[in-house]
């Protein structure tokens, strides 16, 4: 034991009792601070070492970890090659979309080499005649009862065209204005035409697809009057020998070659007159 406490404790045997806070206070100053642990706080002077831990947290107590299993090594067949795809990518970008078969391509007609003789009176092939000098050139004017359409290509003159017109009660009559041109047209009969007569165009309710057998012939110049279509054509015809006759179902038929010749000068917006 430390000598002094040793004479401290002889003194209380010797002289008796001695006050307990003046035995506190040697104790203190014999006794020595211990060592502070490493990371713990150094003792304050007047503190004694109890109070000092006392006053400070416990530390935590340590949390267990489990060791984790050795993971087996994926064979080199099941990691990926090449570059991974973004997943992102694969919500925001569209799915491909597969090509549609490409339709067989339509081969175009061919126009047959033009004629200079049909089966037509003379008077109805084609003739540049004199008209009144006021008409608009570009116009196109049909007298249907003289079965002739003219087209005023200059101020005074113009290409005299024979034509088949409607028959009486279907007579087309008015202006119009060219609004679509075609070549070798398809054709389909009007509701009309089915119902009046089943046997000869209800097989053709689906259409016809265009060709030397069509009935529109060569060439089509569509009517329009107001944005609506009339239903009424400017074609050409597989019955050249119906021209000057009153035949059709209101369109006007003119032969092959002929409107052919007149699809080859009018544009589309040409003003049409029908007396």
């Amino acid at each position: 034991m430390n000598r002094r406490l040793l004479l401290t404790a002889a003194a209380v045997l010797q002289f008796g009792a001695v006050p307990l806070a003046t035995l506190a206070q040697d104790a203190t100053a014999v006794v020595p601070p211990a060592p502070a642990a490493a990371g713990a706080p150094a003792a304050q002077p007047g503190i004694s070492a109890a109070e000092t831990h006392a006053s400070t947290p416990s530390d935590p107590a340590p949390i267990a970890v489990p060791e984790m299993a050795p993971v087996a090594a994926l064979p080199a067949a099941a990691l990926p090659v090449g570059p991974v795809a973004d997943p992102a990518a694969a919500v925001l970008e569209p799915a491909p979309v597969p090509a549609k078969p490409k339709a067989p391509a339509v081969r175009p007609i061919k126009d047959p080499p033009p004629k200079t003789s049909w089966p037509i009176a003379e008077r109805y092939y084609p003739t540049e005649v004199s008209v009144r000098p006021e008409l608009a050139v570009g116009t196109i004017i049909i007298v249907s009862d003289k079965y002739f359409l003219y087209h005023v290509v200059a101020p005074g003159k113009a290409m005299r065209y024979g034509v088949a017109v409607g028959r009486d009660e279907l007579k087309f009559r008015g202006k119009a204005y060219v609004a679509r041109k075609v070549r070798w047209p398809s054709w389909t009969p009007t509701p009309e035409m089915i119902q009046r007569n089943p046997g000869a165009y209800k097989k053709y309710q689906a259409g016809m697809p265009g060709g030397p057998g069509n009935p529109l012939g060569a060439r089509a110049l569509y009517l329009y009057q107001d944005g609506r279509d009339t239903s009424i054509r400017i074609h050409g015809t597989t019955e050249p020998s119906s021209i000057g006759h009153a035949v059709s179902n209101g369109c006007l038929r003119m032969v092959n070659d002929h409107v052919i010749a007149l699809f080859d000068t009018v544009p589309v917006g040409t003003p049409v007159i029908v007396y």
